[in-house]
């Protein structure tokens, strides 16, 4: 487990679909990431890290729309893998309602910790 973690990445993204309806992107960034563990007088942990990461949205008609993202950091030391699954249901011109599943797995957790995170939400969401 950690205090923080921050990565800083740069990188090159295209689109492989393109529509009206659906885009899929994809990208590839390098970069460092430094980790600072939670327990007491540990040092910061610093590493060169690849990160690739896939965006997929699929407009399934006008009301309904389903989203993807997925994402992970490759480090010597951590692997951390992120994915967003969203399903928004617009119910009126500025007004949405949203499902989404985060789950995060890391690679190398302290003892009697889980390696999967998930977090369920539903929102409510306005459009400016």
């Amino acid at each position: 487990s950690y205090d923080w973690r921050l990565d800083e990445v740069v990188g090159y993204g295209r689109y492989f679909i393109k529509e009206e309806d659906m885009t899929l992107e994809g990208k590839m960034a390098v970069g460092g990431r430094h980790s600072q563990p939670n327990q007491n007088g540990a040092d910061r942990e610093d590493e060169l890290v690849a990160k690739p990461s896939l965006a997929f949205k699929w407009k399934i008609n006008d009301a309904l729309t389903l989203s993807e993202d997925l994402s992970s950091t490759i480090g010597d030391e951590l692997v951390v893998t992120e994915s967003l699954t969203s399903l928004t249901n617009k119910m009126t011109e500025k007004l949405s309602l949203r499902a989404s599943l985060h789950a995060e797995h890391t690679n190398k957790v302290p003892a009697g910790t889980k390696k999967l995170d998930t977090v369920t939400t539903l929102n409510v969401v306005y459009d400016f």
